[in-house]
């Protein structure tokens, strides 16, 4: 610590600068010969402006200025310099009419000395060297409080960094303690069917949270490394579902990460984001929360607790029928009834542009009922002009042999009257000419009225059960048997 005193005081004194200003040049001249010897650097000006300007960039140690200049009056110099060069000592030349001015300007610690013209050369040297002590002091006391200041702020930074490993590594911890304890989670089994993004930079901790997601059923999860990587993926329609987002991340930080999810517009749905974070600042959530992130986790936690605030997440999201109805329309089997071609090139247009890809057509109700079992239909598409069987005699015939209720959209008019008869046979109606939005609104509704969460009939979970018992000949005998 001496060694670096010394090093300090040794620099501020290798550097010390005088400036004079005095518009006499007779001035500046007496003023140089009398500091010809003294080991310092010094600057003379005549023109106050240009002395101001040099002291203004350079700090100088002691500025020695008269106050009767034409173009800017020593005293108002020195104020401004006070401002700009708050540690530089000012020093003001007057004559004996001057003194009261002096003296206010000196009250107002505008200037520390004024000295009398004339003045003894033993005098003003002595002066200068008792000026230039004081502001080595108080140069050293400026040096060493940032240094104080800097290692300060380095020493918090080293303790950020430290809890914030510290906090990484229990979260890993008690990931790792969780998954080992085999079994899946008492937890929302609806969320299974979402697709994950997990952000995180630490490479260790990622791959515990996605190991732990898949554990507890996740099949689709994805680890990115930063947030730019994540973001690729958002130039899709459809994006991941539910992004777990940690806020200090590279590339992309977590926020502007969130932000740029948030602002793209051809998305069908938004999804989810669960911001985490190292630190529990008041300031970081509130910013998370004002862009619209959908949830925030301070590590340490474990697979419960993070299961918990998505399943949180799903509940309190407002819309979530409809993020989650659109994930499971694209799950569905169509089938398409029309006689019209450019009906049914529209069906497909509009299921296609929902991401859905699996659906058949027929022209007839006749020639769609054989379909029904055999391509495990759960919607149907009605063109109204069709007559034998109409739509709603097709729907009590399509429940007859499977079963199950499958519902009806007639595409059509609505009818005056018999809405809610139509409604309870699972017939619904959409107009022949109808928007995007629209269309995707109605079949969300079907979805959400007549199937359960995972997009399927309870009827045919059974189904579905019994194939898992005895495989597809069952289904398949039957199938064959329908009349």
């Amino acid at each position: 610590m001496i060694e670096i005193l010394s090093a300090l005081r040794n620099s501020i004194a290798e550097n010390l600068l005088i400036v004079v200003i005095d518009d006499e040049t007779s001035v500046l001249s007496a003023i140089k010969r009398a500091f010809f010897e003294l080991p310092v650097e010094t600057k003379y000006f005549s023109n106050p402006l240009e002395g101001l300007e040099f002291c203004e960039k350079n700090g100088p140690a002691v500025v020695i200025a008269d106050n009767l200049m034409p173009e800017l009056r020593g005293v108002d110099l020195l104020k401004k310099l006070r401002k700009s060069q708050p540690l530089t000592r000012r020093v003001m030349l007057t004559g004996h009419t001057e003194r009261q001015e002096a003296i206010e300007a000196f009250n107002q610690n505008a200037l520390h000395f004024y000295l009398e013209k004339p003045w003894s050369n033993q005098g003003l040297i002595a002066l200068v060297g008792q000026q230039c002590e004081i502001y080595q002091a108080q140069k050293l006391d400026a040096k060493l409080e940032d240094i104080k200041h800097l290692t300060l702020k380095k020493r918090d930074r080293e303790i950020v960094k430290f809890k914030s490993e510290i906090a990484e590594t229990e979260t890993r911890l008690q990931i790792a303690l969780e998954s080992n304890r085999g079994g899946q989670l008492n937890w929302d089994k609806k969320i299974t069917d979402l697709s994950f993004a997990v952000v995180e930079p630490n490479n260790e901790l990622r791959e515990e949270i996605v190991e732990a997601l898949k554990l507890q059923g996740v099949k689709d999860v994805l680890g990115y490394a930063d947030g730019k990587a994540c973001y690729s993926q958002f130039s899709k329609e459809e994006p991941t579902e539910v992004v777990l987002l940690e806020m200090d991340t590279p590339g992309i930080d977590g926020l502007g990460l969130l932000q740029q999810i948030r602002a793209k517009k051809n998305l069908l749905f938004s999804p989810l984001v669960l911001m985490l974070s190292k630190s529990a600042e008041k300031t970081l959530v509130i910013r998370a929360i004002s862009n619209h992130a959908d949830g925030f986790l301070v590590k340490p936690f474990g697979v419960h607790k993070l299961l918990k605030e998505i399943g949180h997440m799903l509940g309190n999201r407002a819309g979530q029928e409809h993020h989650l109805g659109v994930h499971n329309v694209r799950k569905l089997n169509y089938l398409v009834l029309s006689a019209n071609a450019n009906r049914r090139l529209q069906m497909g247009n509009s299921l296609n542009q929902l991401g859905v890809d699996r659906y058949v057509y027929a022209t007839d109700g006749i020639k769609g009922r054989p379909l029904l079992l055999r391509e495990k239909i759960d919607v149907v598409f009605f063109d109204h002009n069709l007559t034998h069987p109409d739509a709603q005699e097709f729907a009590r015939s399509a429940k007859a042999s499977l079963s199950r209720q499958v519902p009806v959209i007639v595409l059509g008019p609505m009818p005056k009257h018999g809405m809610e008869q139509a409604k309870e046979s699972g017939v619904y109606f959409l107009e022949p000419v109808y928007s995007a939005k629209e269309f995707q609104e109605l079949l969300i509704k079907v979805v959400t009225e007549q199937l359960d969460f995972f997009g399927e009939s309870k009827d045919r979970k059974a189904d579905r059960k019994l194939e898992e018992l005895f495989g597809k000949d069952l289904t398949n005998k039957e199938s064959s048997e329908t009349p």
